[in-house]
C-alpha cells in the first residue's frame, strides 16, 4: 500500500503544482494522517472492528515483582486478566487514586478473582502480586510508514520493498489516510475526487 498512496499523493502534487516533496514528507504526511485516523476509531459509534488489527497482548509473569515496563508500542490500556491455578479472571485498569482506595477497602479489596492494575510512570502495576501470571491487552500504537528507494539515474524515485514498512491500516481505509496526508502537503481534497483519480489511473 505504500508504493500506492505515493504514487497516488505524486500525482496529486504535479496536478496541483504543490512543488517538489520529498519521500520523507510524504511518510510524514502519511503517518499524521493515520495517526488522525487511528484516533478517531475511539470517537463514540465508530466501527471497532477497524481497531482490532491494533490489539496486543503483554504476558507479565508475577515472580519477584507486581509491577512490569509498558511495551514501546503501548497507547490505550483495555483490560487484564489473572490466569491461576488454570483459572482465567478478567479485571479492571483503574486510576491512581480509585487503585489505591481499592487496595485499602475492606470491603472492594482485590483479589485473585477481582484483581486490579494501574498505569503509573511507564509502568503497569498489578494487585494482587500472588497470581501465576496476568494478560494484559492494550491498544497499539500504528507503526510509522516507510518508502525506501533509489535514485538510480540521480533524479527519479524508484520505490524498494526492502527496508520499506506498509501502511498500518485496513487497506479499505487507505483513501481517509490518503486524502488526510494531501491536507498536511497543501493539498485540500475530497475523497470521492481521489477515487476518480484512481479509476482514470487503473489503480
Amino acid at each position: 500500500m505504500i508504493e500506492l498512496a505515493h504514487k497516488i499523493i505524486r500525482e496529486q502534487i504535479r496536478k496541483y503544482r504543490a512543488g517538489y516533496k520529498s519521500p520523507e514528507e510524504i511518510d510524514n504526511a502519511l503517518y499524521r494522517s493515520l495517526i488522525d485516523f487511528y484516533n478517531l476509531l475511539f470517537m463514540p459509534k465508530i466501527n471497532s472492528q477497524e481497531l482490532s488489527r491494533y490489539i496486543k497482548e503483554q504476558v507479565c509473569n508475577i515472580s519477584s515483582t507486581n509491577s512490569f515496563s509498558l511495551a514501546p508500542d503501548f497507547n490505550k490500556p483495555i483490560i487484564i486478566k489473572s490466569n491461576y491455578v488454570g483459572n482465567v479472571y478478567e479485571g479492571e485498569i483503574l486510576e491512581e487514586r480509585e487503585y489505591l482506595d481499592r487496595i485499602n477497602s475492606a470491603i472492594l479489596t482485590p483479589d485473585l478473582e477481582f484483581p486490579i492494575a494501574r498505569i503509573l510512570n511507564g509502568n503497569i502495576e498489578f494487585f494482587p502480586s500472588d497470581a501465576g501470571n496476568y494478560i494484559f491487552s492494550y491498544y497499539r500504537s500504528p507503526v510509522k510508514p516507510k518508502f525506501n528507494y533509489t535514485v538510480p539515474d540521480g533524479r527519479n524515485v524508484v520505490y524498494t520493498s526492502v527496508g520499506s514498512i506498509d501502511l498500518d491500516i485496513n487497506p479499505n481505509s487507505i483513501n481517509n489516510v490518503i486524502v488526510g496526508s494531501l491536507g498536511y502537503l497543501g493539498i485540500s481534497l475530497k475523497e470521492d475526487s481521489l477515487l476518480l483519480e484512481k479509476q482514470v489511473s487503473g489503480n
